[in-house]
C-alpha cells in the first residue's frame, strides 16, 4: 500500500505536468531502477540495523522489511501510472473537466484514476508474490525475520543448516 501511494502520487505528477518535470522525475526512477534490487534490499536492511529510535529488534526487522519493499516497489507503479495518465489525459472527458474549471487533483483522482485502476491492480497482484519472495530471501540470508517468527526464508535457512543431519527437512 505504501508503494501504491507513493507510486500513484509520483507518477501522477510526472504524467500530468510532463515536460521538464516529467524528464527529471523519470531520470530519478531510471537511476533507482539501474541499481539491482537485491543490493538495495540488503543496504536498506543493513542501514536499519543502525537505527536507534526503534529498540525492539523484532519490530525493527518488520519495519525495515516494509520500508525496503516499499522503497523498491513504487518505481514500477509510478512508471505505469505516468504512462496511463499520459494516455488518458488526451481523452475528451479530461478536456471537458478542464473546460469546466476542475482542479488538477480533482481531474486526476475523480476522472483519470477510476479509468486507470485496472492496470494498477494487475501490477499490484504481480508485486505481492515478488515481495513475498524478497522477504523470504532476506530472511534466508539472515537479514529478515528470525526465529521464533515464521518466514519461508527462515524455515528454508533452518532446513539448509540441518541438511546433513536431517535431510528430510
Amino acid at each position: 500500500l505504501i508503494s501504491l501511494f507513493i507510486g500513484v502520487i509520483y507518477g501522477s505528477i510526472a504524467g500530468w505536468f510532463g515536460g521538464k518535470v516529467d524528464a527529471v522525475l523519470m531520470r530519478v526512477i531510471d537511476i533507482l531502477t539501474s541499481i539491482p534490487d537485491v543490493v538495495l534490499l540488503i543496504l536498506i536492511m543493513l542501514a536499519f540495523e543502525k537505527v536507534t529510535f526503534i529498540t525492539n529488534s523484532e519490530l525493527k526487522a518488520v519495519v525495515a522489511i516494509i520500508v525496503a519493499l516499499s522503497f523498491l516497489g513504487w518505481a514500477g507503479i509510478a512508471r505505469l501510472v505516468r504512462g496511463q495518465i499520459l494516455q488518458t489525459k488526451q481523452m475528451l472527458f479530461v478536456e471537458a473537466a478542464t473546460a469546466i474549471g476542475a482542479s488538477v487533483p480533482a481531474i486526476i483522482f475523480r476522472h483519470i484514476m477510476p479509468n486507470i485502476m485496472g492496470p494498477i491492480i494487475v501490477s499490484l497482484t504481480f508485486q505481492i508474490p515478488a515481495n513475498v519472495l524478497a522477504e523470504s530471501f532476506l530472511s534466508f540470508i539472515g537479514l529478515g525475520l528470525q526465529p521464533p517468527h515464521s518466514s519461508w526464508g527462515s524455515l528454508a535457512a533452518e532446513g539448509w543448516r540441518s541438511l546433513k543431519t536431517y535431510p528430510h527437512l
